[in-house]
């Protein structure tokens, strides 16, 4: 039986589907923003699936390695907001 919390993390994984198959094909490649947050989706997505499924088999090991990927993602993202702050100040 699935509780809600394990459901509550099922929303998040899906809005990041949305964002690299929609993201990818609409918005341009080239900018270096745009790379940075489809690189920081793709390691959300592997984040949150190697720590589920680590945790519900109890895999010590997976579960380690998906936290060092959560320090990868979450650094991603603080990049990309600093570097959005930065562009927004120069306006």
């Amino acid at each position: 039986m699935i509780d809600f919390y394990h459901l509550i993390d099922v929303i998040p994984f899906g809005m990041a589907t949305l964002i690299l198959l929609v993201g990818a094909s609409v918005m341009s490649t080239k900018r270096p923003i745009t790379i940075l947050v489809l690189i920081a989706t793709g390691l959300y997505m592997v984040a949150q699936s190697t720590w589920f499924s680590s945790y519900l088999a109890g895999n010590v090991w997976g579960r380690d390695l998906s936290n060092y990927i959560w320090f990868a993602f979450n650094t991603s993202t603080m990049g990309i907001f600093i570097w959005t702050l930065l562009l927004n100040s120069k306006k």
